[in-house]
């Protein structure tokens, strides 16, 4: 069966069900383990809201699955020290609270993009954009 090819605005791809993605779920979390294949962009944790514990449990499934990128978006602190416990090797930036694993950044695919913000508390954001 041929790879379902990534859709403009995040759409799934033609044929591409919810039965046909692989997953894989501890209770916690349900992992959508081929989100980058058939939308064009890596699973993607949101940290923000979630325990510390949770976190170092999310992060043990992820490990279990290298094949694939994650990113932890909105870890502060205390929840990136969390991530980084089960994932030592990810890199972490505090200005954009973002976790990526594996830490090997992809190489460009198109065309530059400009990220501006207005001052210093727009940092986080733009830095955020930047990475992802």
């Amino acid at each position: 069966m041929p790879t379902p090819t990534p859709r403009p605005g995040g759409q799934s791809a033609p044929g591409t069900t919810a039965s046909s993605r692989t997953q894989a779920s501890d209770g916690v979390v349900q992992l959508d383990l081929d989100r980058a294949q058939r939308r064009g962009y890596p699973e993607a944790i949101y940290c923000e809201g979630k325990s510390p514990a949770d976190l170092r449990t999310i992060a043990a499934l992820v490990r279990e699955h290298p094949q694939m990128p994650h990113l932890f978006t909105r870890a502060d602190c205390e929840r990136a020290e969390a991530v980084l416990t089960e994932l030592p090797d990810a890199a972490y930036d505090p200005v954009a609270r973002l976790v990526a694993w594996p830490p090997q950044v992809p190489e460009p695919a198109g065309e530059k993009v400009v990220v501006a913000c207005a001052g210093t508390s727009d940092l986080p954001v733009a830095r955020e954009a930047l990475l992802t």
